[in-house]
């Protein structure tokens, strides 16, 4: 835009007769009642600028599977497989980190101590005080501020339970039908999802090769969407597993987590394009992150309407804000160390109301799918 300026001269006081001169320092005075120049009436201000990503690295992070945020503490939970997504080695842990990016406590709930069970942690939700962990073919049960055990969930037949969310005093869980092969993973033809009551009685409301792979689950309202590592659909489920309608074409594939903005968008990371990707859930989605390898389960941090981007591959973590186009992320400021860059960070489910010690943010109770390495589910 092109500016106009103005130049007032000064304005001498000459009198023709009768009046005096003022001069100072042989200069004329200029005139005092001159208005100062007005600013141009379409002068724009100066756009915001878009906070950079923060990376968390080299904090000890092992196999980061799903990143959970707490809205209660304001503080990030990140479950950490710390080996195979499928061994029962009793070593996977609970991270919390704070919004600023640093380890407030690596194994705040941890299977190597004495009385805890926690083998391949993954997706997480909060619900009436009790944290929710898929865990290969257990739902585990922690206290949510505590981090006490507070029992398990058997899942007969399950033999990859990935995501979780809660709403409404109920928790839903994704089976993303995978077992370990010669080759990595093989299909085991259990993908379904689960409901989970209050009095952990479970019902499966879905189920079927159809489903291609279960994985994210986000809740809009009282509706419940789900994702497919193995499409590219993005699905709502009648809770009651009445019907499952396919609601919108995703632009990627190897789909894996799914959260909810507090404006009711959803937010997808892809491992096919390394991205984020948001939109209403009609559609249509567009890419607003790139460059975020091995994109496993997300969170979202409804204070700061960012994304919690667990990096599966590099037992990294990023904070990262969605911009229209997707900005690449490999401009982040590192937050080595635990000691994040001016960034804040978050990152948790927003959507339900469902949430205890911990919970869902905006209206949802929101957890993570575990999806495999390289390329991988």
């Amino acid at each position: 835009m092109t500016k106009t300026l103005t130049t007032w001269m000064a304005l001498a006081a000459l009198a023709a007769g009768g009046c005096k001169k003022q001069k100072e320092d042989g200069g004329e005075q200029a005139a005092k009642d001159t208005p100062p120049p007005a600013a141009p009436a379409d002068a724009a201000p100066a756009a915001p600028e878009t906070p950079k990503p923060v990376r968390i690295e080299g904090v000890e992070l092992a196999t980061p599977e799903s990143a959970y945020y707490d809205d209660d503490f304001d503080q990030v939970l990140v479950s950490n497989i710390n080996g195979t997504p499928f061994e029962a080695d009793d070593n996977g842990f609970i991270s919390k980190v704070t919004p600023d990016g640093k380890i407030a406590e690596l194994k705040w709930i941890d299977g190597a101590a004495e009385k805890v069970t926690l083998n391949a942690p993954k997706g997480m939700a909060i619900s009436s005080g009790t944290l929710y962990v898929a865990d290969v073919n257990v739902v585990r049960k922690f206290d949510a501020v505590t981090g006490a055990p507070k029992g398990e969930v058997k899942v007969k037949g399950a033999t990859f339970l990935n995501d979780v969310v809660a709403h409404g005093g109920v928790v839903y869980v994704s089976d993303s039908g995978l077992k370990a092969g010669e080759e990595g993973f093989e299909p085991s033809g259990t993908d379904a999802v689960y409901a989970i009551d209050s009095k952990d009685k479970i019902t499966k409301i879905l189920s079927g090769d159809e489903l291609g792979r279960p994985n994210g689950l986000a809740v809009v309202g009282d509706e419940l969407y789900m994702v497919g590592f193995g499409n590219k659909e993005l699905s709502r489920i009648d809770p009651a597993g009445k019907k499952r309608e396919v609601v919108a074409e995703l632009p990627h594939g190897a789909n894996d987590g799914l959260v909810a903005t507090r404006d009711g968008r959803l937010v997808v990371s892809s491992w096919e394009c390394q991205c984020l990707v948001a939109g209403p859930p009609s559609g249509p989605f567009e890419v607003v992150a790139r460059d975020l390898k091995s994109p496993a389960d997300i969170g979202w941090d409804s204070k700061r309407e960012r994304a919690i981007v667990p990096h599966f591959e590099e037992s990294a973590l990023s904070f990262v804000p969605l911009v229209p186009g997707g900005a690449a992320a490999d401009g982040a400021a590192p937050a080595g160390g635990g000691e994040a860059g001016e960034d804040k960070a978050g990152g948790g489910e927003a959507a339900g109301e469902d949430e205890g010690g911990g919970g869902e943010a905006a209206g949802e109770d929101k957890a993570a799918p575990g999806d495999a390495p390289a390329g991988g589910e």
